[in-house]
């Protein structure tokens, strides 16, 4: 097998011209077969000067080639066995085969970089049959004989011409038409400085879009930078021949009067002026029998002359509109399509899948332009990847920036991004003034705004991760005004976008850049402080309003609320901190059981930062805070059980019983890890008594999980089946579904314990359902725990193997790892029971011993379903 070339490399592509005529022509079966006998002669062809096969998609190939002359050789004779192949019922297969040479980044199995996409070009010029090669390619072969020039073309990249050659073939066809390129079309598409990438799904889109009959008017829309004009440009290009009369662009940015744009569109189609007749009936008397596409550029500021243009254009059927516009037409027949940022990566994927993400591929082909030397490697991509995310997939942003690469290193570039306006300036001359630098492209969208929506576009920076209409119109809106017509004049402007919150309410958002500019302008404006502090009020009173909901029905809505306000609450109480300790205290204490869904290392360790400062917080407020506190601290690890006592007399003092029943059960939890079950029963009979008196189901319903593990220890299963299973019949635990997920999962284990592995695995699945539906990351990880130990009995280690390691995993995003944290150590005691199951004895041991230490080391008792697999599978 051919090794991947490296460092000079010819690229030859290839595909089929014609192919959907073809299975038109042939079915589908004798389709396939033609394609498979045209792929065996291709591959022979390449195989035979040591082809590297780069990429197999549909009808196309992509092969690499370390000498050019190797390239262009089995470039012949690929031509010359199809020409020579008997095809079945007459049909000819006529391939097109494009060879250019360079050095783009390997980046195994396939490569990046421009020539990458100057060879995909090349190709696309090409007619069936014909082999286009570069000059590239043609400089470094030593026989020149076999090329004919054709000439300097500019390719549908939109780049500076570049000569081309066809390769002479002997036996196969040598007159072709004109090579499809843009000097044989009608067209003042200008030239651009590098290809569009990243934009091969959008491209498809549109493409079928504008060729459908009945659509006259399509635009892009999208905040300054997304690439708007660049993608209109390049779908224009790849038009120019569905368009007899031409492709034309007609920029609008020059211009400030909209009564200027309809002769402006006449001129560009070289119409002269007719002092006699209104320059739209010119145009609109030129274009009635013509089919043309007119790519209007940078509409915004002078969207008052759209419904001028469409009138012009109203008798044309055959003409087509596509504008860039920061905000719709608002045309009647208009299709808006939004144009999103590049699609960036996990930073933790690998380095191919990194380097084929569209916004690290521009950055990365950008960078090498600035410095040639620049490659994607394993030690920047991560930083390359961060960056882009930074910058939030936003094209001239991310140009910008690889600009910068000259002198800095991607690292040092992203640690710099909190100065991201000095930072991202020095875009190309050529370039109009608002595409130099990100600052210029985002001032020329805030002077389009009026003064109201400006001053509501800086207030609306406080908010992070975005908000809803409610939290916008409390915090933004002036002398009581709703907020909603400028929240739509914005998203229109595209200055905001808007999306579907987890209850499909419209959460409306910024980009990161364009958050961070109209944050400037809100300081700017004075008004940053009442912002802020309207901004903690309403989070305030959000967390408030929710602290009573993690004992009722609607806990899995607020759980739901809370995490995608996550960043908005941090923000809040960052502010809190700093201006209101004690009012930060109350709101991030009102958080406390939301905390538990995936947070509950930050919340423990910010109330624990705060009770001391927040100096007149009042007592009761104080014994709350300490009691949610330790009640974070004792998710499935280990705490101070004094503390807590003093903690939950404390609660229950100052009135607040319903904390410190709760507590009071953690407590008893801690009792009967370590054995003492009599501790245990006496707290639980105090839980039980305070929630008769209360008729508190937030103290009743966990009492009775607490109460049934009691009953295990001591061996009573027939009664803990009794007390889960009458739960179970209550209407609160129907409607109380996170509830309900803790009550299951104690069956689960009763289940197990007394033998029945598959109703086990049954009553766990029908809990990991719930979880998943409301997306209970507090409940997640024990429930696939109990998974696994059901799994592992039933013998179905596989699984069981993969419900665990993901139990630990969920476990480590809830709550990272504390040094008492005993769930992380039954965790391991399960793993080992699987590893011995497996029959990996070292794993197993090792496993066991680690965890038994701790069980020592802490005093605690190995009960229930641990004790279970310890006595079958890992006993001495």
């Amino acid at each position: 097998m051919t090794a991947q070339p490296t460092g000079t490399v010819t690229l030859v592509f290839s595909d089929v011209q014609g192919s959907t005529r073809l299975l038109e022509t042939l079915g589908t079966e004798r389709y396939a077969e033609v394609l498979e006998l045209h792929r065996r002669l291709l591959r022979k062809a390449f195989e035979a000067h040591d082809g590297y096969e780069v990429d197999e998609e549909g009808d196309a190939l992509v092969v690499a080639f370390s000498g050019a002359g190797d390239a262009v050789a089995a470039a012949a004779e690929a031509q010359q066995a199809l020409t020579a192949a008997d095809w079945p019922e007459g049909v000819a297969v006529r391939v097109r085969m494009g060879v250019h040479s360079g050095e783009p980044l390997a980046v195994p199995p396939k490569y990046v970089g421009m020539d990458v996409h100057r060879a995909a070009r090349i190709m696309g010029a090409a007619h069936g049959g014909q082999v286009l090669v570069s000059q590239t390619t043609a400089d470094l072969i030593a026989d020149g004989s076999r090329l004919l020039d054709l000439g300097e073309h500019r390719l549908k990249d939109l780049s500076l011409p570049q000569r081309l050659f066809q390769l002479v073939v002997e036996g196969a066809p040598l007159e072709f038409p004109p090579v499809r390129t843009l000097e044989n079309r009608p067209t003042n598409l200008p030239m651009q400085r590098a290809s569009l990438l990243g934009r091969e799904e959008e491209l498809a889109e549109l493409q079928e879009l504008l060729l459908r009959q009945q659509v006259s008017i399509v635009s892009l829309t999208g905040p300054g930078g997304t690439g708007k004009t660049r993608l209109a440009l390049q779908l224009g290009a790849e038009l120019v021949e569905e368009f007899p009369n031409g492709v034309w662009f007609v920029s609008l940015s020059p211009l400030r009067d909209p009564e200027l744009v309809v002769p402006t569109i006449a001129r560009t189609l070289g119409l002269r002026e007719d002092p006699s007749r209104p320059a739209g009936d010119v145009l609109s008397a030129y274009l009635e029998d013509r089919r043309m596409l007119l790519v209007l550029d940078n509409f915004e500021h002078v969207a008052e002359s759209a419904a001028a243009v469409a009138a012009a254009c109203r008798t044309a059927e055959d003409v087509k509109l596509l504008a860039t516009s920061r905000s719709p037409l608002r045309l009647s027949g208009e299709h808006v399509f939004p144009v999103p940022p590049l699609r960036v990566p996990d930073p933790g994927e690998d380095l191919a899948a990194l380097s084929e993400a569209a916004a690290v591929a521009l950055f990365v082909e950008r960078a090498m332009t600035a410095r040639p030397d620049f490659a994607l490697t394993e030690a920047n991509a991560t930083s390359v990847a961060e960056l882009c995310a930074h910058l939030d997939g936003l094209p001239l942003a991310i140009e910008l920036a690889a600009a910068r690469t000259r002198v800095l290193p991607p690292q040092a570039i992203l640690s710099r991004l909190s100065n991201r306006f000095e930072l991202l300036t020095g875009g190309a001359r050529d370039l109009e003034d608002r595409q130099q630098t990100l600052r210029a492209t985002l001032d020329w969208s805030y002077e389009l705004l009026s003064a109201e929506e400006q001053r509501l576009f800086a207030k609306l920076s406080v908010f992070t991760g975005g908000c809803r209409l409610d939290a916008a119109e409390a915090v933004c809106a002036d002398d009581g005004a709703s907020a909603l017509d400028g929240i739509v004049a914005l998203v229109e402007q595209s200055l905001l976008r808007e999306r579907d919150d987890f209850d499909s309410e419209p959460r409306f958002w910024m980009l990161e850049s364009i958050r961070a500019y109209a944050a400037e302008r809100l300081a700017q404006g004075g008004e940053g402080d009442v912002a802020a502090a309207a901004h903690f009020d309403y989070f305030a009173g959000f967390a408030r309003e929710g602290e009573p909901h993690w004992r009722d029905p609607d806990e899995g809505r607020w759980l739901a609320r809370f995490a995608s306000e996550i960043d908005n609450v941090r923000t809040a109480l960052t502010y809190g901190a700093e201006k209101d300790a004690a009012a930060a205290l109350e709101m991030a204490t009102n958080l406390g059981w939301l905390w538990q869904n995936g947070y509950v290392l930050e919340g423990e360790e910010l109330l624990r930062e705060l009770r001391p400062v927040a100096a007149t917080a009042n007592s009761t407020l104080q014994a709350r805070a300490h009691a949610v506190e330790l009640v974070l601290r004792s998710d499935h690890a280990l705490f101070d059980r004094a503390e807590a006592q003093e903690a939950l007399d404390a609660c229950i003092a100052a009135g607040r019983r319903d904390v410190g029943e709760f507590l009071r059960l953690r407590l008893a939890i801690q009792h009967l890890m370590r054995g003492e079950v009599a501790q245990a029963e006496q707290l639980v009979e105090l839980a039980e008594k305070a929630a008769a008196e209360t008729h508190d189901p937030g103290i009743a319903a966990p009492s009775v999980a607490v109460r049934a593990h009691i009953y295990l220890a001591r061996g009573h299963t027939d009664a803990a089946r009794k007390v889960l299973e009458s739960e179970l019949e209550l209407p609160y635990y129907r409607g109380n579904t996170n509830h309900l997920v803790g009550l299951l999962s104690s069956l689960s284990s009763l289940e197990l314990i007394e033998g029945d592995a598959a109703e086990a695995l049954a009553v766990a699945e029908r809990a990991l359902t719930l979880a998943r539906g409301t997306n209970d990351r507090f409940a997640l990880p024990s429930v696939l725990y109990h998974l696994a130990q059901a799994s592992l009995v039933l013998g179905d280690l596989d699984h069981a193997a993969d419900h665990i390691e993901q139990a630990d995993l969920r476990e480590r995003e809830v709550r990272p790892p504390a040094e008492t944290s005993a769930f992380l150590e039954e965790i391991r005691l399960t793993r080992a029971a699987i590893a011995a199951a497996r029959g990996e004895i070292a794993l197993a041991e090792t496993e066991r011993e680690t965890a038994l230490q701790f069980f020592a080391d802490h005093d605690l008792s190995v009960t229930g379903t641990d004790r279970l697999l310890v006595d079958r599978y890992l006993s001495d």
